[in-house]
């Protein structure tokens, strides 16, 4: 992802004109739209250009289809269960705003189990836009335009080579799997997490596919050089992905509600105003009780949910007091404390931003 005409279309253009021609087509579709053309795709690879096209729900519910290989259970008309769409194959998408972007613009959550699903790299680090090297032509515009040429004019022999290579015996290594955790383990920062563990053995391998290729003479690269690209495409990943520790869904909450506190403050009844003021206030969500120091937020339990949507009250509460944001447990040993408020005893929960 990434600005405009960086060479995002270009590149997935020349990746899906490895195999053919018509191998790439827009985001513009519904998600049963999008099942069928992995369906037809099975077993080898779909481009999606511009995800912009396409809506928040429609890419939320492709992330996990596309990477789990099976479409929505269906039924006909009379009820009975129609057979699952299933396929196996890899996917490229391309656009302006990365998943994450798309999801918050559309006040919808992104999980963490998409993310891996559906790899996010910024597409505009290098030298010239999305490309590190043109070869000896004059900008980026220029080598754009020639690799969109080559690409309808030259397009599937690499693919069928690759083919024949992998099925002439002796053409895929018995000891490919070792390969492949050997080089991630070259990729992995200190301390990944299991999320990006998993990340990192999809480009490990792309990284061995690549080798193996330029090994049987197919991309007349030198050799080390896939390794080395899928490397850095890998680090940008985990840069974008907000580090390799692993917690990037507790970062989501905890800026979820730091959002939600100070975008909506004037639901916030302030403690130290009259109690006659306490119906002015529209669509209450707490209290909120200021020092020179600190601001803390007061949350009726039954409110805290509302911090953060879509994610779980457990949730928030185990982020939260990660970085002390929230009170501790009472003496009970419940996460909510009992506090007098509005006249009355209730359990709430004291969240104090940094």
């Amino acid at each position: 992802w990434g600005g405009s005409s960086v060479g995002k279309s270009t590149a997935l253009q020349s990746a899906g004109s490895v195999w053919g021609k018509g191998f790439w087509q827009q985001w513009l579709a519904t998600s049963v739209g999008l099942e069928g053309s992995a369906h037809v795709h099975n077993d080898c690879i779909l481009c999606l250009d511009e995800i912009g096209e396409a809506s928040a729900q429609t890419v939320s519910a492709t992330a996990y289809a596309l990477a789990n290989g099976e479409g929505k259970q269906r039924g006909d008309r009379s009820g009975n269960a129609k057979a699952t769409k299933k396929w196996r194959l890899v996917f490229l998408s391309t656009g302006e705003h990365s998943l994450d972007h798309m999801m918050k613009a559309a006040g919808m959550v992104t999980r963490a189990g998409q993310e891996v699903r559906m790899i996010n790299i910024k597409g505009d680090e290098w030298a010239h836009g999305g490309f590190k090297d043109l070869h000896g032509l004059t900008d980026g515009s220029e080598f754009s335009e020639m690799l969109k040429a080559n690409t309808a004019k030259y397009y599937g022999t690499a693919g069928v080579a690759w083919l024949e290579a992998i099925t002439a015996p002796g053409g895929i290594p018995e000891d490919i799997s070792q390969a492949v955790d050997a080089i991630r383990e070259s990729f992995l920062p200190e301390g990944a997490s299991g999320q990006v563990r998993r990340v990192a053995r999809q480009f490990a391998l792309t990284a061995h596919a690549g080798e193996m290729a330029t090994k049987h003479g197919i991309t007349g690269w030198k050799e080390g050089e896939a390794i080395a690209a899928a490397k850095e495409c890998f680090l940008l990943w985990v840069d974008g992905f907000g580090g390799a520790d692993g917690n990037r869904e507790t970062r989501q909450i905890i800026e979820a509600v730091e959002a939600f506190l100070f975008a909506n403050i004037s639901r916030f009844h302030d403690l130290k105003a009259s109690e006659n003021s306490l119906y002015t206030i529209r669509d209450r969500v707490g209290f909120v009780r200021n020092s020179e120091e600190t601001k803390e937020f007061i949350i009726p339990a039954t409110q805290l949910a509302k911090l953060a949507e879509g994610y779980s009250k457990e949730q928030i509460i185990t982020a939260l007091r990660t970085v002390d944001m929230i009170n501790a447990p009472g003496k009970d040993g419940k996460a909510a404390i009992v506090m007098k408020l509005d006249g009355k005893s209730e359990r709430v929960f004291i969240i104090s931003p940094k």
